[in-house]
């Protein structure tokens, strides 16, 4: 059974903090740093090129301080305004992976949107 995505209303804007987030794939391997402090259940990844970025836990099974992913996962975020209205495809942690109605997706502050 297919749900209608949920809609929200942007009430305070975000801009997306990483300009070329990290993007890892199934089965691949990170090293995991520390956890964010402002948002639980994220955690500072960096991939075998060395690039890194915060992926959420619960996407990673962890052996000592290596992980390895259980799904995709893009970091990239999603610049939004107040007023904008987003699609919800998914929630993890404190972040909505939403779509816009340009058809761009990307990763928003959940505390930054309203359900309408």
């Amino acid at each position: 059974m297919n749900e209608k995505p949920k809609h929200v209303r942007v009430i305070k804007s975000h801009s997306a903090t990483y300009p070329d987030p990290i993007q890892v794939k199934f089965r691949e391997k990170v090293r995991v740093g520390g956890t964010d402090e402002e948002w639980s259940g994220w955690v500072w990844c960096t991939n075998r090129k060395g690039k890194g970025g915060w992926v959420p836990q619960s996407y990673l099974k962890m052996t000592g301080k290596t992980g390895t992913l259980r799904r995709n996962f893009n970091a990239m975020e999603l610049t939004v305004t107040a007023g904008e209205k987003l699609a919800v495809q998914q929630e993890v942690s404190g972040w909505l992976l939403c779509k816009n109605e340009s058809g761009q997706r990307g990763w928003v502050p959940a505390k930054n949107v309203e359900k309408i």
